[in-house]
Formats: C-alpha cells, sequence, structure tokens
C-alpha cells in the first residue's frame, strides 16, 4: 500500500494536523502502519479510515473487511447500537467519559477468543474544517488482566474461607467470579459426597434441567479411580454422557476438573460450561485450572468442619447426640411458644461395668451400639436421642402426656430387656429409667437433667427393670417402703436371701487366707435389689437385726459343708451393723452358732460395717488423689513397684507403663478458672476409667499429669491401640457449665522391664512423653532404645554448650534478606553459630536441645545482645546502611514472663531501640502449657515497639486464628514449600496462595528457602514482600558483611 493511500486516510488530512514541518505524512504513515500497538482512526462520519496491521491482529478482522464501515463493527454487540450517539454527544458538547484518558475495555475477537486491551482515545479537529477525526490506541493487556483477574479470584476465596464463610457462600462467590470473567460461561461446583454421589453446590445459570441429570449421579469406584489417574475423564462425566441434552438447553462446550483432597482422593468436580460454540478454550482451559486449589482448600475446610462439628455435636461411637448439643436441643424445645410439655427419659444400663469387665472393652463398645440402635429403631421421628457418657442415653418426648410417658418408659424398659448376641456371648439386659418433665420438674436443661437423673438413681435403688418419675412425693416413697418392707420379711421367711461370698488373697503369695460373706436378695417380681437398698429397707423397717443372725447362721452352715465336703477355707467375715453390737445376746448367739456346726471360734471373724468402712476410707485417703478418686502419686508408686515385681514372671510386653499430660490445660485454668480445670480433671479421670480395666491401675500423678499401668487391659487390645482409644477419649470436648472446652494429650509408653527399677520405669516413660511434646503435642511415643540415646546425647550438648558459652564459642551469623520492592538488603536475620573444639562451625539446627534448655538461653541472651552492639557499631562505621535485624527466639525465653523486661533493659544499656528489631516466633511456641503466657509476651512486646514475625508459616499445623489475634506485622513462609515449586505447579500454586493470604492480613510476607534462579523468578512473580535464601546470600559473619553491596541485581 502507497503511503499517500493508506487505507482511506489521505496524506493531505494527516499533513494538516502536524504542526512540525519536519515530519512528513511519507514518515508517519509508514510509523503508524508499522507500530506494535492496534491503532484506528475514524472521521466525521465515523467511519475506519485507518486500520493497521497490529489492529487486524488484535481484532481478527483484516483490513478490507473493516476500513469504510462504521467503527461499531469492532466494539462489543451490546453497545453496538448506542455507540454512534455516544460519539455524536462528544463531538457537539465535549462532555465525555473516556477521550483523553485510557481505560481497559473487554471484547470478543472475530475468532471468539476472549481479549483485554488498554484503550487510549484522543481528538483530533483538522485545521481550517470543522470536521473531527478521533484516533484509538490500543495496548493488548489480556495476558496481564487474565493473571489479575486470576489473581482477584484467588483473594477473594481466600478472604473467604479466612472469614469462615460456609462453603455454600464460598462455593457462589467463586461461580459466580468466574461467570463474570468467561463471558457466556455458566461455573459449576459439585461435591462428591459420602455415598459417592455428585452434589452441586453452585451453579447459578446452570439450566434447571441439566443440573437435575447431573445432581444425585452415582460415581462408581471406577470412576473414582480413573479421576484420579486421568483428569480428563471429568468431562466424559459431566459433559460427553449428557451433551444432546446440554446443546438442547444451549451449552456448546465443557471444560472441567476433579477436585482432590491431599490424600489424592475425589472429593469434587469444578466445570464450566460455555454458550457461544465459537469461543476458544483457552482461557475458560486456564481459569478452571486455577480455580482447582481454591476448590480443593474450601472442601478441605469444610470436611475439617464437618468432622469437628461431628466431634463437637455427636457420640463418636453411637452418633447420637453429646452432652453439649442435648443442652442446647433442651434450650431450643423450652423456647418454644404455646402450651410446650415435654418429657424426657435418663436410661442407664443395670451392671454395665460387669459386661464391660467380663466381655472388654471391644464387645463393650459393640453392646453400647446395639443399644442405640434399639433405641433408635423405638422413638419416632421427632423424639430426641443422646448418649450423654458411658451407659447413659438420654430420649426426650415432645408434646407427651403423663400417660404416654409411662407407655414409653415400660416399653423402653421392654425393648431393651430383649436378649442381646454380643460376640459369642447372649447377654439378659435390664435398666433403671429416671424421668422429668416440662416445666414440672425445672425451667432449664440442668436442672430437667438433674431431676431425671436423680428419680434414675431411685429407680436403680429401687430394683432392676424399674422406672421412676422425678418429684414423686413422701406418700409414694412411704408405699415403696413399706412394699419393700413385706417383700423382705417374706424373702428372710421363705429362705430367698443368699449370701455371696468373695475371696481373700494375700498380695504376697497369692494364697487363700479366708472369704467375705455378701448379703445378696432377689426378689421373683421386683428382680435384684440393689445391697444398700437392701440394708436400707432392712433398717428402716425394723429388720436388721433378723438379716444379722440370719447372715451368721447362713455363713456358718456353708463352712460346715465346705469343710465336709473338704474344701478347706481358713476364715468367713461376715459384716454386722453397729445395732448387733447394742445387743447383749450377740456373743451368746455367735457362741451357739459355731458349737451347732463344729467349728473353732477364729473360723468366723465379725465386723462392725461402719468400721470396716472407716477402715477403707482411711486407707483409701492415704494413697487416693481427693479430686478424681484416681490413685495418687504414692498409690501410683506402691501399684508400679507391684507391677513391675509380677513382670519378671510373664511374657515380655505383659505390661505397659502409659504417662501423659494435657496439652491445652493451662489455658482452661487461665481463661474459666481452677474450676473449671477440676471438671476437666475428673471428665478425664472418668473416661480413662471407662477407658481401662478395673484391675489396672490409674493414677493421677498431681497437676495435668497421669498415668495408668496396664496389664488386663492389653489381653483384649494391643497398647498402640489403647494409645489411639485414649487420645481420641481425651479430645472429645467437655462441657464446663455454658462452654465446650478440648484438650489433648502428649502420652509416653514404655513396656515393663523387671530389670529396670522403678525410678528408671518412670523416667522412660516421661522421656517418651517429652518426645510426644517436642514433636508437637497431640500424638503418643513410644520409648526406644534411640530415646534413651538421644538424652544421652542431650545430656552431653548441654554440658559443652556451658563451657562454650564461658569459653565465648558461639558467634552470630547474619543472613540478608531481600525487599523486593527496593532490591534493597535493609533486613538481616540473626542466626547463631557454634565453633565447636571438636565438631568445627554447627549451625543452629545441629544444637536446637541448647535451645530447650532455659539455664542457657538466659546465659547467651545478653552475649547475643553485646555481639549485636559490637557488630552494628562496625557496620556503621564502614558505612554500612542501616538494616532491620530478625532475632529467633526461644519457646523457653517467650514463655518467660520476664523476658520482654530483661531484653528491653538489655538493649538500653546498649543504646538500642525495639523499633531495629524483628522478633520471629513459630506456630508451635503458640501451643502447649506456656501458650497463654506466650501469647501475653508477643502483646507486650509489639506495645514495646518491636516488630513481631510469625516464622515457618506453612511448615505444621497453623492455626489462621493466630494471624487475626495477635500483633504479628510480618509472616515469613517455611523453606519446605519453596522446594518443589520448579517441577510441581501445584506446590507453586498453593505457595502463591499463602503469600496472597498473608497480604490480605496486611502483614509483609517473606519467602524464605530461595536456593535457584528458577525459584527465585517463580517467587519473584508472586509479588512477596521480601525473599531470603541461598541465592540472595548465605549466612555471613559481621566482618563478611561490611563487603555486602547494598542492593541486590533481579535482573542479573
Amino acid at each position: 500500500m502507497k503511503p499517500e493511500t493508506c487505507g482511506t486516510f489521505r496524506t493531505g488530512d494527516l499533513e494538516s494536523v502536524v504542526s512540525q514541518p519536519n515530519i512528513k505524512a511519507e514518515i508517519l504513515l509508514p510509523a503508524m502502519e508499522q507500530a506494535i500497538d492496534p491503532i484506528v482512526i475514524i472521521d466525521e462520519h465515523n467511519d475506519v479510515v485507518f486500520f493497521n496491521p497490529a489492529a487486524e491482529r488484535m481484532w481478527g478482522l483484516s483490513r478490507d473487511k473493516v476500513v469504510g464501515r462504521n467503527v461499531s463493527c469492532l466494539v462489543p454487540v451490546e453497545v453496538r447500537n448506542d455507540h454512534d450517539g455516544f460519539i455524536d454527544h462528544n463531538r457537539r458538547t465535549g462532555i465525555n467519559k473516556i477521550v483523553g484518558t485510557s481505560r481497559e475495555v473487554e471484547f470478543t475477537r472475530a475468532d471468539g477468543q476472549y481479549v483485554c486491551g488498554e484503550l487510549s482515545i484522543s481528538k483530533v479537529r483538522l485545521p481550517g474544517t470543522d470536521k473531527i477525526y478521533y484516533i484509538a490506541v490500543m495496548k493488548d493487556a489480556t495476558e496481564e488482566s487474565q493473571r489479575r483477574k486470576i489473581l482477584i479470584l484467588q483473594n477473594d476465596v481466600l478472604q473467604a474461607l479466612a472469614s469462615d464463610l460456609l462453603i455454600q457462600d464460598v462455593a457462589d462467590l467463586l461461580c459466580r467470579r468466574v461467570d463474570s470473567f468467561v463471558p457466556n460461561s455458566v461455573a459449576c461446583l459439585i461435591l462428591v459426597d459420602a455415598d459417592s454421589r455428585l452434589q452441586i453446590l453452585s451453579a447459578p445459570g446452570l439450566p434447571k434441567r441439566y443440573f437435575n441429570a447431573i445432581d444425585g449421579l452415582k460415581l462408581a469406584p471406577a470412576d473414582l479411580e480413573r479421576l484420579k489417574r486421568d483428569p480428563a475423564y471429568s468431562n466424559q462425566l459431566l459433559w460427553r454422557n449428557y451433551q444432546s441434552i446440554a446443546m438442547s438447553l444451549g451449552l456448546e462446550h465443557c471444560r472441567s476438573a476433579p477436585i482432590r483432597t491431599h490424600d489424592n482422593q475425589v472429593s469434587g468436580l469444578f466445570a464450566l460450561y460455555s454458550r457461544d460454540p465459537h469461543a476458544p478454550q483457552e482461557w475458560p482451559e486456564r481459569i478452571v485450572e486455577a480455580c482447582i486449589p481454591f476448590c480443593a482448600l474450601a472442601v478441605e475446610q469444610n470436611m475439617t468442619r464437618q468432622h469437628i462439628s461431628q466431634l463437637s455435636n455427636f457420640d463418636s461411637l453411637t452418633g447420637l447426640l453429646n452432652r453439649a448439643s442435648l443442652h442446647k436441643v433442651i434450650d431450643a424445645l423450652i423456647m418454644r411458644e404455646g402450651d410446650n410439655h415435654f418429657y424426657l427419659f435418663m436410661l442407664d444400663i443395670d451392671r454395665f461395668r460387669d459386661i464391660n469387665d467380663a466381655l472388654g472393652h471391644v464387645y463393650a463398645d459393640e453392646f453400647l451400639v446395639e443399644i442405640g440402635q434399639r433405641i433408635r429403631e423405638l422413638v419416632q421421628d421427632d423424639y430426641i436421642i443422646s448418649r450423654s457418657g458411658g451407659d447413659e442415653y438420654i430420649v426426650i418426648v415432645p408434646d407427651c402426656t403423663h400417660a404416654k410417658a409411662v407407655k414409653f418408659a415400660e416399653l423402653l424398659i421392654n425393648t431393651i430387656a430383649k436378649p442381646m448376641q454380643v460376640g459369642e456371648n447372649t447377654l439378659s439386659i435390664s435398666c433403671s429409667v429416671g424421668i422429668s418433665c416440662f416445666p414440672d420438674n425445672g425451667p432449664d436443661s440442668e436442672s430437667l437433667l438433674s431431676n431425671a437423673d436423680a428419680a434414675m438413681r431411685q429407680a436403680k435403688a429401687d430394683g432392676r427393670r424399674v422406672y421412676r418419675f422425678a418429684g414423686q412425693g413422701k406418700n409414694q416413697v412411704a408405699q415403696d417402703r413399706l412394699v419393700l418392707g413385706s417383700a423382705l420379711r417374706d424373702s428372710l421367711a421363705k429362705g430367698m436371701l443368699n449370701l455371696h461370698y468373695q475371696p481373700q488373697v494375700e498380695a504376697a503369695s497369692g494364697g487363700l487366707y479366708g472369704v467375705e460373706a455378701l448379703s445378696r436378695w432377689h426378689h421373683p417380681h421386683l428382680g435384684n435389689i440393689s445391697p444398700s437398698r437392701f440394708i436400707a429397707v432392712a433398717e428402716e423397717t425394723g429388720q436388721i437385726e433378723a438379716i444379722g443372725r440370719w447372715s451368721l447362721q447362713e455363713a456358718c452352715r456353708q463352712m460346715r459343708a465346705w469343710d465336709d465336703d473338704g474344701v478347706h477355707v481358713p476364715t468367713v467375715a461376715v459384716n454386722l451393723s453397729a445395732v448387733h453390737f447394742r445387743n447383749r445376746a450377740l456373743p451368746q448367739y455367735i457362741s451357739g452358732l459355731l458349737k451347732q456346726y463344729k467349728l473353732t471360734p477364729e473360723r468366723l471373724t465379725v465386723e462392725i460395717t461402719e468400721l470396716m468402712k472407716t477402715k477403707e476410707r482411711l486407707s483409701e485417703m492415704a494413697e487416693t488423689d481427693t479430686l478424681t478418686a484416681l490413685l495418687n502419686r504414692g498409690g501410683f508408686n506402691t501399684a508400679l513397684t507391684a507391677a513391675l515385681g509380677l513382670s519378671s514372671k510373664e511374657p515380655p510386653q505383659s505390661r505397659a507403663l502409659v504417662m501423659f499430660d494435657l496439652d491445652g490445660f493451662k489455658q482452661i485454668n487461665d481463661i474459666h478458672g481452677h474450676h473449671a480445670g477440676d471438671i476437666v480433671l475428673r471428665v478425664v479421670a472418668s473416661r480413662l476409667v471407662e477407658l481401662t480395666d478395673p484391675d489396672d491401675p490409674i493414677s493421677r500423678l498431681g497437676g495435668d499429669e497421669f498415668a495408668i499401668v496396664l496389664n488386663k487391659t492389653l489381653r483384649s487390645m494391643p497398647l498402640e491401640k489403647y494409645m489411639d482409644r485414649l487420645q481420641a477419649a481425651l479430645e472429645r470436648p467437655i462441657d464446663i457449665e455454658t462452654v465446650t472446652v478440648s484438650i489433648a494429650g502428649s502420652i509416653g509408653a514404655v513396656f515393663l522391664d523387671a530389670r529396670e527399677s522403678v525410678e528408671d520405669m518412670q523416667k522412660n516413660a516421661d522421656m517418651a512423653l517429652y518426645a510426644a511434646k517436642r514433636a508437637g503435642g497431640k500424638q503418643a511415643q513410644m520409648f526406644t532404645d534411640a530415646l534413651r540415646q538421644r538424652a544421652k546425647v542431650r545430656s552431653q550438648i548441654l554440658i559443652e554448650a556451658r563451657s562454650g558459652v564461658k569459653d565465648g564459642q558461639f558467634e552470630v551469623y547474619y543472613q540478608p534478606i531481600l525487599n523486593c520492592h527496593t532490591s534493597q538488603l535493609d533486613q538481616i536475620e540473626a542466626l547463631l553459630r557454634w565453633h565447636h573444639p571438636e565438631r568445627g562451625l554447627l549451625a543452629a539446627e545441629d544444637f536446637a536441645d541448647v535451645f530447650t534448655d532455659s539455664t542457657l538461653t538466659q546465659a547467651m541472651g545478653p552475649s547475643m545482645i553485646a555481639s549485636f552492639q559490637r557488630d552494628i557499631a562496625l557496620w556503621e562505621r564502614t558505612g554500612q546502611p542501616p538494616r532491620q535485624l530478625a532475632i529467633n527466639m526461644s519457646r523457653m525465653d517467650l514463655g518467660r514472663t520476664e523476658y520482654r523486661v530483661e531484653l528491653e533493659r538489655s538493649l538500653r544499656e546498649f543504646g538500642l531501640s525495639p523499633s531495629d528489631f524483628v522478633l520471629e516466633v513459630t506456630e508451635q511456641m503458640l501451643q502447649g502449657r506456656r501458650a497463654g503466657r506466650s501469647m501475653r509476651n508477643i502483646r507486650e512486646l509489639s506495645e514495646a515497639g518491636f516488630q513481631i514475625a510469625m516464622d515457618n508459616f506453612g511448615k505444621g499445623e497453623t492455626t489462621l486464628r493466630h494471624l487475626h489475634d495477635l500483633p504479628f506485622n510480618q509472616l515469613k513462609i517455611d523453606q519446605s514449600l519453596v522446594a518443589g515449586i520448579v517441577d510441581n505447579p501445584g506446590e507453586c500454586e498453593v505457595l502463591a496462595s499463602l503469600v496472597s493470604l498473608g497480604q490480605v492480613y496486611g502483614l509483609e510476607v517473606t519467602v524464605e528457602g530461595v536456593e535457584t534462579r528458577a525459584q527465585f523468578d517463580l517467587v519473584l512473580a508472586m509479588k512477596p514482600d521480601r525473599v531470603q535464601g541461598f541465592f540472595i546470600s548465605p549466612a555471613l559473619s559481621s566482618s563478611a558483611l561490611t563487603k555486602l553491596p547494598p542492593r541486590f541485581e533481579i535482573a542479573a
């Protein structure tokens, strides 16, 4: 094309608007023609008169299809009809929103490709005429726009997740945002539920017919396996199988991908449907790929939330409501409007402890599950069922009358009483039921449960298969006493009472030295009457002396029978009430019995029941923890000594010592008070009793420390399983009045070895416990020889470190950190090095145990501050720019109350300011016993002017709540998240998400561990605030730092 006829643009027109005489149209037109940016010129009729090759490429239209046509052919379809009006308005009035500005515009090319550009429009008036031309220059910003949109999407979703929005809200946000980014599209987020069915979570624009076609679709196991291997298979499931339906509804294309959890399980699908038959797929594919990591985060957060909800609201064994949730349900029922009545039934299994002891915990658990299932089958849909602990179940019957409550109680008791097959055993079961009514028996959940519990205990005392209503009057109680008194008199006369004999064994020899006679009463209609109720009725009705005489006679008769059968029983002990001893005829009566049955006096031992109880109580007090009723430390030592002696005669690993303490207990004490702490300790003790064989000693050693000596428990489950179940029991939420708290345990265990002393066994278990705590807590560790060796090595390192501190063997090195905004190395991290006399220069990770010793860390603190002062003075003298200094805090220092005061005093002594320092803490320091104190120290240090950084973020378990609640200024992402980003796009996405997350919280983000150019380029594209690692610089001595250039050449 000749210059003078470029398009329909005349050279004369061009020359007339150019005021520089040395520039001719012959120069300008080729320059515009060959410009890399699209240029469009329209004349006074709004027709295109110039359209350069760059414009052809951008719009996908050849010049001959554009030049001479109205410019509206280049604008989006939706504004074409109004476009001439906009231009004419500007010609007449000069008022505009576009001309003379630059703005981003989006449109679809002729081939359907999404395009974004930065448009600048200039208005040109031709001299000597009234003609007005417009010149538009466009810069292609498609790539940058797409990248920005993905970043916006990422930030929006991460903010939503950090704000704890429900997954439905997150899904709606994600799909609507994607729909706005991709023209003529429909985004769809689908979950795969527990039954492997598709559950559409959000699809705002999806046609209803198509929605119904795929929602609820059952995936076969083969489908799920193939999705793991071949992500493209998702299109087969969501598109090709339904393509005819889709196209009839105006859907033309689909791009989809599976959502996978961290363990590679398919948890959902994300799809993007297009209504444009000619739309290219590059941008939809890219945005689907970008959405998958966000979807995975949202789905995993939802799964975690559901799991936590399940744990906090439902009993993990039976799946019924737990006690905390029950309170909420009762409160909701109470708040209902109208004439509101409901009955609460508290059911407790009779003799469940005997079942537990006989069958073991595994079968006992099966038993409890079956009881829950029986109750489920019995109730109507609007009834509420809960297992509130142990063998106690609650049923709430809404809109219930007294007569209906009586029928339901009888039905409940009869249903539970049906024989049950557990393992190879057929069990006959009975239960006791207590009943309370709203509003008659209390205005709130606590009083209703308390009254039902009292009624249940009354039912249990009155016999088996009995129910009682709360608040039964005194006349009813008196009537019951008369009934039972009459029944006892009748049973005594008819010989229905029995003596059971409990063997008495010497601990040392294991030999039998006698038996204890225990009175028992079974009535043919009333069932088994508990011993306490039996004796109480006998005393209340004046029959206690008759029962005592019968017991003495029956014991002597049985002794005679044993002697006649050749069974040697040295003595029989009979417990009598003090009432008997007030009867002066008692010695004569006993003497007559001995003579009648030919027994010598030493064969019969008679003791006063009250005196026996007092002796037992005093003995228990000496070895029992008063708060939990478990063994105290003294009782534990006795039990462990005995167990260690017996272990010498048993196979290896027959007995084990388990010790644990409670993670998070200190915070509960601090926040909720010691009363709450006491409740937690009692609940833990109760759960230990449920979990452990009754013959295995359980102890509270003091504070929140517990110990169990296992023997019989190990016959029903291996030690590893016991520790798993122990951790699960500890992690179950605990209700404390109006709040629910959670704890966990650091558990250590060791098998008993008779060659070791009691003290060694405790040390070994404690060593394993410490290893579990050092690994982050909330876990169990077995004692091993490796732990023993590690303890020796640690001890030796501490000895050498103490000498090293005295001899000045420790030196501070400094690793420069790049400021990505300024290219300056304006921050350095202090890293301790040890010039070990034998092992050479050691990095901090080679002597990490030093930082767990409070004496050593306190001794090192002042010398490190002095080093900082000397080194800063050296840098100032050599002209180095000022740099902020980052210091790694130790858990020991952060947990000390006086640390802040000591640090500030040391800085003042050396003329240093808190604002010059960044104090780095890790997530682990905010866990464990000292967590509350550590958090208070962080707040105080921040108020004193120190910058606070969260270090090693993403390495372990991280709580976003800490980023929100604590005054962090900086976030340092752990180097482990950088190592694989070059070869793994998924890891790259995760790292980029964490960078954005930190910036969403308003924190300066540093990426640690950048060691190669490839890593650096990828990280730099994520736009963190700082980068640290060997690629920037290794750690340097203070003198080497004087040679450090002030800037880092990023483009090198």
